[in-house]
């Protein structure tokens, strides 16, 4: 059983040790057909790291616990093919696009990872953002690549309905730091186009951003549509 005090999506990866050549296995999580998982579990290695074989993703729609089974071939309960555990870790809803021709990077709110117990990816049309950000210990991360490397000017767009402004919030771009007051917008999803600044993305491949509440100032922080890097040239 597992207990899941957060919703959403989630990487699922088994951990495991064999000296077998390849062991097919299927994982299933929850009562449905929707999170069944499969794949082929590769001979290990005594110098390999502690990273999981990542089997795919499993949504849960909600908090709780939740049955996983794991089914492997007849052949593996043997000394041979040992099970350490299976591991969920948060995951984004899609995968977040490319840069685009003009050198835009967007990254939208479904496209983030969230690590939250209670804000979350909103998947409603009039929505589209992420929400329910009511604890300050809740946070945000895109894991995006860039192409074209150069100066960007970051841009987020946001939400704050009457009487919840003034939280503090910071958004962070690999090791650049950016500080901001939320302001009252007319409404959660009554959205403010807000320019932090500009920020230099020197790497070719992998880079991060983040959004790490600092304070809360009444009942929610706000809603995030999306976060925007455009090329300053």
């Amino acid at each position: 059983m597992m207990n899941s005090e957060r919703w959403g999506n989630y990487y699922v990866g088994l951990v495991y040790d064999s000296s077998r050549p390849k062991l097919g296995v299927q994982l299933k999580v929850g009562q449905g057909a929707e999170n069944i998982l499969k794949g082929y579990a590769p001979r290990t290695s005594a110098l390999r790291n502690n990273d999981p074989l990542i089997l795919g993703t499993a949504y849960l729609a909600e908090p709780g616990e939740y049955p996983v089974a794991l089914l492997t071939g007849d052949q593996s309960n043997v000394p041979s093919f040992k099970v350490n555990g299976v591991r969920f870790s948060p995951a984004p809803e899609s995968e977040p696009l490319g840069q685009s021709i003009d050198g835009t990077i967007t990254l939208e709110a479904r496209t983030a990872t969230t690590y939250s117990e209670e804000m979350r990816y909103e998947p409603k049309p009039e929505k589209d953002c992420l929400g329910f950000w009511r604890s300050e210990k809740d946070w945000a991360e895109w894991i995006f690549d860039v192409n074209s490397p150069g100066e960007f000017e970051l841009i987020l767009d946001y939400g704050c309905g009457n009487g919840n402004e003034g939280s503090e919030v910071a958004v962070l771009v690999n090791d650049k730091t950016f500080k901001f007051t939320v302001e009252d917008t007319g409404g959660f999803q009554t959205w403010k186009q807000l320019s932090l600044g500009k920020v230099k993305l020197e790497t070719e491949g992998e880079n991060k951003l983040a959004i790490v509440p600092l304070s809360k100032k009444v009942k929610a922080v706000m809603d995030v549509k999306k976060v925007s890097l455009t090329p300053t040239s």
